[in-house]
């Protein structure tokens, strides 16, 4: 049995408001944000503005929890 869960979040696109209805926007091609190897990710909040980033985090059961903190100025 192994422990290794690769997982990742990637930018799929984005949502914009056209007149009064939010329309979604496909990238192109997927954008790679974040990988892990050995974590699978189960949840991810994206901090707003230039300082923002965004935070991932991992519920592994037996193997504990981890949050990790993606780009931002801190």
């Amino acid at each position: 049995m192994t422990t290794n869960k690769k997982t990742a979040v990637y930018v799929a696109g984005y949502l914009r408001l056209r007149g009064n209805k939010i329309v979604w926007r496909q990238n192109s091609q997927f954008v790679p944000l974040y990988h892990s190897d050995y974590h699978k990710i189960e949840a991810m909040e994206l901090v707003p503005g230039a300082e923002g980033g965004v935070v991932v985090s991992t519920d592994d059961e037996n193997l504990g929890s981890y949050v990790y903190i993606v780009g931002g100025s801190s």
